[in-house]
């Protein structure tokens, strides 16, 4: 007698391809290399790559070989930018270049004269202040919530922006928000961020809003406000809509000072995947 296995669903068939077979061995080094990945954050690796292809174009016009990359391609390539770029774009360009000859094991020296020397060169003679962003201001910040309705989503709105333009939040912070991050704390609110652009290690942050003066301008009440309708313990605290409004506060709402004053670090109250590009055929 031969025993026949039933047929499987569909939907099953699919659900026990897709989970992964635990029973196998990881091959040494995978979990290592897959850390790998993630040591940049997206945006950044995105970042390089294209650095990365701008220089391999430039090597392809300008006849010299892109890999291994001699100290003098280099320097001449970053004073092919002087005139037309600005020199954080520059130093992200060089620091691209470096990443993407370690991470295929070629050789590298940025302390190079060849590199170096046209580097403080036209940093010194093409210069320029770095740009910032201006600060929200009180004025457009009243402006702005005064677009904001007593509806659910708008009294959400008027929170998130309240809470940008009070703690000096950068807007994937407030994508990031989770209600349950947010704490009614006596004198103001207490928020959670798990992670942040300048907390690359992942330790969190704790940061603390203190009631408004104004009732239209406090964060508290704002958010007290939109609990009232919403009712949500849990949960994304912005949603899709975070980023929207996020970007009209701005993360430079605040004076640095001002901002460092509610920033602490825990235990002393403080509480992106991509792989970058293999280097390209030598030229002939």
């Amino acid at each position: 007698m031969v025993l026949r296995r039933p047929l499987e669903s569909a939907q099953y068939a699919r659900q026990r391809r897709a989970k992964p077979d635990r029973s196998r061995p990881r091959r040494p080094g995978a979990q290592a290399e897959a850390f790998a990945r993630r040591a940049a954050a997206p945006a950044t690796l995105r970042a390089y790559k294209a650095d990365w292809q701008h220089f391999a174009a430039w090597c392809a016009a300008s006849g010299f070989i892109p890999v291994p990359a001699a100290p003098a391609t280099v320097g001449a390539y970053l004073a092919s930018l002087a005139a037309s770029h600005a020199p954080t774009t520059i130093r992200r360009r060089l620091a691209a270049l470096g990443k993407m000859h370690r991470f295929n094991d070629l050789p590298w020296n940025p302390a190079h004269r060849d590199i170096q020397g046209p580097l403080q060169g036209l940093l010194r003679q093409h210069g320029r202040p770095v740009r910032k962003a201006a600060a929200l201001t009180l004025e457009r910040l009243r402006m702005l919530l005064a677009t904001c309705d007593a509806s659910a989503r708008g009294r959400r709105d008027r929170a998130l922006l309240l809470f940008g333009f009070a703690g000096a939040l950068r807007r994937a912070e407030l994508v990031a928000l989770q209600v349950e991050d947010v704490a009614v704390v006596n004198g103001g609110l207490r928020l959670r961020l798990l992670r942040s652009k300048t907390d690359k290690a992942g330790e969190g942050a704790e940061i603390g809003l203190p009631r408004g003066s104004h009732p239209d301008t406090c964060p508290l009440r704002a958010f007290e406000a939109w609990q009232a309708v919403a009712q949500r313990p849990a949960g994304p605290a912005g949603g899709r809509a975070a980023g929207a409004v996020s970007g009209r506060a701005a993360p430079t709402a605040a004076s640095p000072a001002w901002c460092d004053s509610r920033r602490s670090r825990p235990g002393t109250q403080r509480a992106g995947e991509g792989v970058l590009p293999g280097p390209p055929a030598a030229a002939p």
